[in-house]
């Protein structure tokens, strides 16, 4: 008997890793920025330091995250955006742009509640991290769950059956350079790290339509 899988239509993320001189391009824009831009009143993040940062020649925009939006499109398409998003091109009707992009330096028991952003992509980038996963799990408050977060990323949704799902990222320095690209609308929420007092560094931002 022969079964056909159906797969129906639905959206993702995207996951990238950046490369060394992106890398030192950002870390740039961090201490360029410094701790000049306070941003924390605008985020929901239980957080002691965010600012912002600026993309200080447009050349991350550029070179990451505009092509990143137009793949997007060409594997889920932007039908979220509910607009007919097009990658950023002279003379676009709807121009996707940077508009918010901030540096999160969380310390240990910091965390984000669950939580979406405005605009049409999110991205979020990891530029250090100082924990393992599998010894954070190890810690007491973790150790006998039968579910391990602490230090994780997580994304949730609804399936096709209406049920709640999440999608974990388990954090290692291994993953510092990531890039994940999202719908903006999609839940996510960041939990907290223990018994570590280097900070986890990260940036975010939100790509709206002109």
């Amino acid at each position: 008997m022969k079964a056909t899988p159906i797969h129906p239509p639905n959206l993702g993320w995207l996951e990238t890793d950046l490369d060394r001189p992106t890398m030192s391009y950002l870390w740039e824009c961090i201490k360029e920025s410094g701790d000049r831009h306070p941003c924390k009143d605008t985020l929901i993040g239980q957080l002691d330091r965010s600012f912002g940062i600026k993309d200080k020649d447009g050349s991350f925009w550029n070179s990451v995250l505009n092509p990143l939006c137009g793949y997007y499109g060409e594997v889920y398409t932007h039908e979220h955006a509910d607009v007919n998003v097009q990658p950023a091109v002279e003379g676009d009707s709807f121009e996707l742009y940077l508009r918010e992009f901030w540096v999160n330096f969380q310390k240990k028991h910091e965390y984000n509640p669950t939580h979406n952003h405005g605009g049409v992509y999110s991205f979020v980038i990891w530029m250090k991290i100082p924990t393992r996963f599998e010894e954070q799990a190890k810690i007491s408050n973790s150790k006998d769950s039968n579910s391990k977060y602490n230090a994780t990323f997580q994304f949730q949704y609804i399936d096709i059956l209406g049920r709640s799902r999440t999608y974990l990222y388990a954090l290692n320095p291994e993953d510092e350079g990531k890039l994940i690209l999202f719908p903006s609308r999609l839940l996510h929420a960041v939990y907290p790290f223990f018994e570590c007092d280097e900070e986890r560094i990260s940036m975010s931002g939100n790509i709206w339509l002109k």
